[in-house]
């Protein structure tokens, strides 16, 4: 089948175009602030919580760190050094250093566990405050 580049460029930046005006539309409590996508991801909510996951198969508890400042949590995941005496045939499993950052509104409080291997970041959050407040008028 001919694919004309002309188009095929025409329909990757209309996609674009539509990713870029209804980005807004789609933001939930949180949003990736960084594009990496090492380690894989996976973003959702159950039970009125929002959960991140992140595969990091092969860090210890140690070497994982997550923080948050500024409305950023920042999750970073630090390599160990490797066992020099290993001679690979083949390596595919990625053991590199990570750092993944998320903007966050409207959290009260913020859990991690990992098991097997994933790391699963519990966000709860905030009771919603009624926006209407009573004023006393003085006499």
């Amino acid at each position: 089948m001919f694919r004309s580049p002309v188009l095929y460029s025409l329909g990757t930046n209309i996609d674009k175009s539509f990713d870029e005006t209804f980005k807004d539309l789609f933001d939930s409590a949180f949003k990736e602030v960084d594009t990496n996508k090492y380690p894989a991801t996976d973003v959702y909510t159950k039970n009125g919580k929002t959960f991140i996951e992140i595969a990091v198969s092969g860090f210890d508890e140690e070497n994982l760190s997550i923080t948050l400042e500024d409305n950023i949590l920042t999750i970073k995941g630090v390599k160990t050094e490797e066992d020099k005496e290993r001679e690979y045939q083949t390596k595919h499993i990625a053991r590199r250093s990570f750092t993944r950052k998320f903007t966050i509104s409207n959290v009260n409080d913020i859990k991690a566990t990992i098991k097997n291997g994933i790391l699963i970041i519990a966000l709860i959050e905030k009771p919603k405050e009624e926006n209407v407040k009573e004023i006393k008028i003085e006499v």
